[in-house]
């Protein structure tokens, strides 16, 4: 657990706007048990209808989920989105992802560019550094298609 948290404490990504006076009003979007990271909110889309991407540990390992957004709502569940790489690679004790909306994206045609930065927890004594998937100082750069989801 977190030094910061309480046992019961949620992660929340929340929505700030400003009325004409300059007062904020907050909005939560996601919230979760676990930590939550690196947010990217897709522009609108027809029928006020967005998308946000977010990495979180709630299920005990970081995970890149998509979920839409529709008046600033949540609609349906949240999309798992797998990455390469087996489950020791991605079992970091931080966040190593880092999704970034690609501007010609759209609902039913979904395109994020995922960066994964090396995860110096793991390590992998039966492997060679060249055959290392994730050798130590390297970045990765993917970028996903989620064709399925509306």
């Amino acid at each position: 657990g977190s030094l910061l948290r309480a046992g019961g404490d949620r992660s929340n990504l929340w929505r700030v706007s400003f009325d004409v006076n300059g007062e904020a009003r907050f909005q939560e979007l996601v919230g979760s048990q676990g930590l939550i990271q690196s947010p990217a909110v897709t522009r609108n889309y027809a029928g006020d209808v967005r998308y946000v991407a977010w990495v979180s540990d709630e299920s005990g390992d970081w995970q890149l989920y998509v979920q839409r957004l529709v008046n600033w709502g949540l609609r349906g569940d949240p999309h798992p989105v797998r990455l390469p790489g087996t489950f020791d690679n991605l079992a970091c004790d931080r966040n190593v992802f880092h999704p970034y909306w690609i501007d010609e994206s759209t609902p039913g045609a979904l395109r994020l560019v995922v960066t994964m930065t090396e995860c110096p927890d793991n390590e992998f004594p039966d492997v060679g550094f060249d055959q290392d998937p994730w050798p130590i100082g390297e970045l990765r750069i993917w970028t996903v298609r989620i064709d399925d989801y509306q």
